[in-house]
């Protein structure tokens, strides 16, 4: 951490549109007008949605149109996630925003495939993708979750408190190989050790599309 750090107008700016997309309220048309008036978000969009395996006959080329097509939910998590992605430049912050969505996507489907009713899918997404927001901008997570109106279960899960957070440290533990702990989790939240490993690699799987990657490309753990 650096003490007094200020983040660029770049880094404030995303945060502030991370931020607006957390909320439960935030109208499509909203959405569409963030990528409008952003041509990468468009062009990314663009190539996401007419990318092989959407299933879509036609090309689309407007925001709008590809909001009405992907669906609310999923262009909020694709957006998020690109967001995240663009904070920070540098090569260590991309490695950190990949895992970041990663875990989000992960946690995700752990939330819908429990028989604990922890919190909503969208709650622990949210709490995967913010989780790693301090060691990329360099900020107390606690300074960070200030600047956020976050509902208070992700702000719980992003102080490490309650059962959210614990499921955000079994997302770590996959990720630091520390086998040790994952099988207690996974009993207490009624999920196979199988189940969730298929989770993990399908998560991984929908990270790299989500985010650009080639299957060839290097990325993160």
């Amino acid at each position: 951490m650096i003490p007094g750090k200020k983040l660029s107008t770049n880094e404030m700016t995303r945060l502030q549109l991370l931020a607006e997309l957390s909320q439960s309220n935030v109208e499509p048309a909203r959405i569409a007008s963030i990528i409008q008036t952003d041509p990468s978000l468009s062009y990314r969009l663009f190539r996401y949605i007419n990318s092989a395996g959407t299933g879509l006959v036609q090309k689309v080329s407007t925001p709008k149109r590809a909001i009405d097509m992907l669906g609310l939910v999923r262009t909020k998590q694709w957006l998020r996630s690109v967001l995240l992605a663009d904070l920070n430049p540098t090569p260590k912050a991309g490695e950190l925003a990949y895992m970041a969505v990663h875990r989000a996507k992960f946690l995700e489907s752990v939330c819908q495939h429990s028989v604990r009713e922890t919190s909503e899918p969208d709650t622990l997404f949210m709490v995967g993708l913010f989780s790693l927001l301090d060691s990329m901008l360099g900020l107390p997570m606690d300074t960070i979750v200030s600047m956020l109106p976050l509902e208070e279960p992700v702000v719980q899960g992003l102080r490490g408190e309650g059962e959210i957070a614990d499921l955000l440290r079994l997302a770590m533990s996959y990720e630091r190989g520390e086998w040790g702990g994952i099988g207690s989790r996974l009993k207490r939240f009624g999920l196979e050790s199988l189940q969730a490993e298929l989770m993990y690699v399908q998560a991984r799987s929908w990270t790299q599309k989500m985010l650009g990657y080639n299957a060839a490309e290097p990325v993160a753990a």
